[in-house]
């Protein structure tokens, strides 16, 4: 199926706990020339929204729901990429076009721990019939995870709908997409600012203002930078 447009936009959410990494992050979105909407949630009445919380899990499934009406609201052939706000751009994400010459989603690549493969946080997606079957079951899936246990991981849920073979997809290599500050190459289009922070009693990295977030992806531009 061809891509019926040229350039890559981004679509993600927003909640009042990510507003600074808004603030941050979009004047080089639009310095990339790159297009965005981040559709607000409000959600500042169901608590702090650490990891293993409550409010971490319904913000995760709000995600993945956005994330399907969105797909749905496209025409067919139309590409989205989904994008979480900790995410810095270092080039024009047109480039990344290319991954879906065979497949029409394409996940960053999760760290190397558990089973997991996929990150949902950056995801190229072209509308298709396949695509939007994939994202209606993981929002399915999602939604009974969450109404039964009050809590969601949604990345496991994806990769155990991918492991089934549900459909074909691709991961940006690490040089692309990049989950090390300082990892960063000459052919590197974005930095995912995951897993930093301070480890709290249960081993869980906790940035609770988003400052190590931020810190990091000042980190991976200069980086950048430094090699351009």
């Amino acid at each position: 199926m061809k891509i019926k447009n040229s350039e890559v936009k981004i679509f993600g959410v927003k909640t009042d706990e990510v507003s600074n990494l808004y603030d941050f992050v979009t004047p080089h979105l639009d310095a990339h020339n790159i297009s965005y909407h981040f559709k607000n949630i409000d959600l500042s009445h169901d608590g702090p929204s650490y990891f293993n919380t409550y409010k971490y899990g319904l913000c995760l499934y709000m995600r993945c729901l956005q994330y399907l009406k969105f797909l749905q609201s496209l025409e067919e052939g139309e590409v989205v990429l989904f994008s979480d706000l900790d995410v810095m751009p270092l080039q024009n994400y047109d480039c990344l076009l290319s991954y879906l010459d065979n497949v029409n989603i394409c996940f960053m690549q999760e760290e190397p721990r558990n089973d997991l493969t996929v990150n949902c946080g950056f995801i190229l997606v072209r509308k298709s019939v396949e695509s939007i079957s994939l994202f209606e079951l993981w929002k399915e899936k999602c939604e009974r995870i969450f109404l039964k246990e009050n809590y969601l991981f949604d990345q496991s849920v994806m990769q155990d709908i991918l492991d089934s073979a549900f459909c074909s997809y691709m991961t940006f290599p690490h040089s692309v997409v990049s989950r090390r500050p300082d990892l960063i190459y000459a052919e590197s289009v974005a930095y995912h600012a995951i897993n930093v922070g301070v480890k709290d009693k249960s081993g869980f990295r906790v940035d609770k203002d988003n400052s190590y977030k931020i810190k990091a992806m000042k980190k991976s531009l200069n980086r950048f930078l430094s090699i351009k």
